[in-house]
């Protein structure tokens, strides 16, 4: 195990806690927000990669600056919006299923996320991150079925893990 392999298990841990707590009803808004955050930020990234480009001399980083700024956007504007949503459904008394569900839910977010990030570290190789995600023994279980993330992907991101996973013998 390396450390990937440990951020992998904090995360989702640390997703299924966070769900537990929030319920099924924010878990069922944030979890849009990934999906939405997912395709907004593979549509308009490289019109915002070339802002990122000023600060950032690599254009390769650029592009997975700007992925992950607008997706973390989506997703926090997700986050208020659960937060908003939850106050007016409390008033519903769903109790312990609210919670219960919830850890489904946040589980699959935290999937989700997870494999995004490896997408992102595999896809960028000048962040310098693909070395982790290939000596990782979690990481293989999220890279290897990436077709249904790349399907709300431009083919761009496809291209780049198909490099990946030809330079690692996948």
């Amino acid at each position: 195990m390396n450390w990937l392999d440990g951020l992998i298990i904090v995360v989702l841990i640390g997703f299924a806690v966070a769900a537990f707590r929030a319920g099924l009803i924010r878990e069922i808004v944030t979890l849009t927000a990934v999906i939405a955050g997912i395709v907004i930020a593979g549509t308009l990234y490289e019109n915002l990669a070339s802002d990122v480009l000023v600060f950032i001399g690599d254009e390769n980083a650029a592009e997975a600056v700007a992925f992950l700024v607008l997706f973390g956007a989506v997703y926090i504007f997700g986050q208020i919006a659960a937060y908003m949503l939850k106050t007016g459904a409390s008033l519903l008394m769903l109790g312990v299923w609210d919670r219960l569900g919830g850890i489904g839910f946040g589980l699959i977010k935290g999937l989700l996320i997870v494999q995004v990030l490896l997408l992102v570290f595999a896809a960028y190789p000048s962040l310098g991150l693909e070395g982790a995600v290939e000596g990782s023994q979690l990481a293989p279980y999220f890279v290897d079925d990436f077709s249904i993330l790349l399907s709300l992907l431009p083919q761009a991101f496809e291209d780049r893990i198909d490099t990946f996973l030809g330079a690692t013998g996948n």
